[in-house]
């Protein structure tokens, strides 16, 4: 499990070789909130169960996370660490058992791939199940052959269709590459020292993120039965 750490370190969040070694804290082998957040997603991906930026972060050294990993995994479909009644539950899995796939869950089965775990999609990611529509694959097959000029930086053309659609003067349209793009603009434009943002938690991964970024504190409110508690979000507002 530590040669998959390593390996995912270095070829895809591009740590230094040697600041990678069983031993080395995180903040040594660079993983920072940014990071964590990439190989969280990156362990996800690779190991078909879930693995939170928030778990890795109470681990001290890669060995540590490694160990973690180990565990995550031990009860996998398969795996040598599989009990006889989680076998059993998986045989008996019901049809409805597609959403704990679509979550991530990391007992899930992948029906065409029998013995192997299902790759972990999160809705949290805020993705689409649909291929794009053929308009969309047209539009960036057209975009493709000017890649070698900058586009538009204030998206002019996009603002003012915007404009005229919503009725509004397109100094009141603000556009971005998805809403990760557009929330990190509001942050920076809004922080100031001990400013502080509250968001609903389980939620969208890159709140915590963003905001660390930006050098806000942040004030998790928990989900009240897998929907928002407005009225602690109400209270978690205070003058920062």
């Amino acid at each position: 499990m530590y040669e998959l750490l390593k390996t995912i370190m270095i070829d895809e969040l591009q740590v230094e070789t040697d600041q990678v070694s069983p031993n080395a804290s995180r903040e040594d082998a660079g993983l920072d909130s940014l990071a964590t957040f990439e190989l969280s997603l990156a362990l996800s991906q690779r190991l078909g169960v879930t693995i939170a930026d928030e778990d890795l972060f109470g681990l001290k050294t890669l060995a540590d996370i490694a160990e973690y990993l180990e565990k995550r995994t031990a009860g996998l479909p398969g795996s040598p660490g599989e009990t006889g009644s989680q076998a059993a539950d998986r045989a008996e899995a019901p049809e409805g058992a597609g959403l704990a796939r679509l979550l991530g869950g990391g007992d899930s089965f992948h029906p065409d791939r029998p013995g192997g775990p299902a790759p972990a999609h999160q809705l949290a990611r805020n993705e689409t199940p649909f291929q794009p529509p053929g308009s969309v694959l047209d539009a960036i097959t057209r975009a493709a052959a000017e890649v070698n000029r900058y586009p538009d930086p204030a998206c002019g053309a996009l603002r003012a269709a915007l404009a005229r659609y919503y009725d509004l003067s397109p100094d009141r349209v603000a556009v971005g590459a998805g809403s990760i793009t557009l929330l990190q603009a509001l942050l920076t434009v809004t922080t100031e020292p001990g400013a502080a943002v509250a968001y609903s938690w389980p939620s969208f991964d890159g709140y915590e993120v963003l905001a660390d970024l930006a050098g806000f504190r942040t004030a998790r409110v928990p989900l009240v039965e897998g929907g928002h508690d407005l009225g602690a979000l109400a209270a978690a507002v205070d003058e920062r």
